[in-house]
């Protein structure tokens, strides 16, 4: 996984020397190097007593490697309190721990810290980047949802220039050609997708969609939306709803990752798939697995690279696993990580 550098050091060699001799300004890019190069991260999130962790997970699923941050920096303090969920830059991490409103920022490819960000977050769940600024919801408390708010996070000086009230609930966030897309919805309640413009720094316009929205997705000229007994699409352009799909006989169905044409998504213990062109509901899953946990069944879900990746809270007091799948339902592998993994984060 990690570069020789001294292959590094001959290929820039041969570099040169063919610039000197050939007429050409052809480019080479080089692949950043690093430990954590080619795989995936898993947050682990733990618990009151047990600060969260990251495991490292190579993408042939044979390098394992646990708590990485506390393995890279010895004399570093732990990620804190309840990690919730990474995102990134071209060449940093950011790591999310919302019980200790913090924000612990590392190199996205050799995991060393950076710095921290611990001043103007409360309750923060997740980000994006844009044009060198962090975008960040923050739940703020859980008395009422009017107060969440986005931090705006300066990524040259790593300060919150800026706290953006949203006005109902904010939890996860994604960018799509200069606009943030931020779920209004948390824990089964909110309905609605609210558009945020950088530009202006506020909301541009809000999608609503059926009450105890889940996840959402922005594929092309759509937004995809699972939550509340539905999968919906609305126009990106316009915020109408374009078709919906009532489910019958499953039983509200999470975890929307759409992927090629296909809506996948999670229902108990099983993993189904559908054609967004058809919009019929799926009768057989395409896996199920096995699961004791009593609140931690797919805690977390992705589709990425062809293959399907499945988190099991466990008991959220000792250390579960996940488990890695074909698109066909095959299993890969299962592969013991930390406390209550909560999510899949690809480098």
């Amino acid at each position: 996984m990690k570069i020789n550098k001294l292959a590094v050091l001959a290929l820039l060699g041969a570099f040169v020397f063919n610039s000197c001799t050939d007429d050409n300004d052809d480019l080479i890019e080089l692949i950043p190097e690093g430990d954590y190069t080619d795989g995936f991260f898993v947050v682990n999130e733990g618990g009151f007593n047990d600060g969260g962790t990251v495991s490292f997970i190579s993408d042939d699923l044979n390098t394992v490697e646990q708590n990485i941050f506390n393995v890279v920096n010895h004399n570093a303090d732990d990620l804190g309190v309840f990690t919730q969920s990474i995102f990134f830059d071209d060449s940093r991490a950011y790591v999310i721990s919302n019980g200790s409103n913090l924000i612990t920022v590392v190199d996205r490819y050799t995991f060393e810290l950076i710095d921290v960000i611990d001043e103007g977050l409360s309750f923060p769940r997740y980000g994006t980047v844009l044009d060198g600024k962090a975008y960040v919801t923050n739940q703020d408390d859980y008395t009422t949802n009017a107060d969440d708010y986005v931090a705006i996070i300066d990524l040259t000086t790593l300060t919150v220039e800026k706290s953006v009230v949203i006005g109902n609930y904010v939890e996860k966030i994604q960018e799509n050609e200069g606009l943030l897309y931020i779920q209004g919805s948390a824990f089964g309640s909110g309905n609605k997708i609210n558009v945020f413009d950088p530009s202006t720094e506020a909301v541009l316009k809000s999608i609503t969609t059926a009450e105890g929205l889940d996840s959402f997705e922005v594929v092309g000229d759509v937004v995809y939306t699972i939550g509340g007994g539905k999968f919906q699409e609305f126009s990106k352009s316009t915020g109408a709803e374009v078709s919906s799909l009532s489910f019958t006989t499953l039983n509200n169905p999470v975890n929307l990752d759409v992927e090629n044409g296909l809506a996948y998504f999670t229902n108990g213990k099983a993993v189904y798939s559908m054609l967004i062109s058809v919009l019929e509901e799926p009768v057989t899953p395409l896996l199920t697995y096995e699961s004791n946990s009593a609140f931690g069944v797919m805690y977390g879900f992705s589709v990425k690279n062809d293959r399907i990746y499945i988190a099991d809270g466990g008991d959220f007091s000792s250390d579960s696993f996940v488990e890695i799948y074909t698109l066909d339902g095959a299993l890969l592998k299962n592969i013991p990580v930390g406390l209550a993994p909560n999510g899949f984060y690809f480098n």
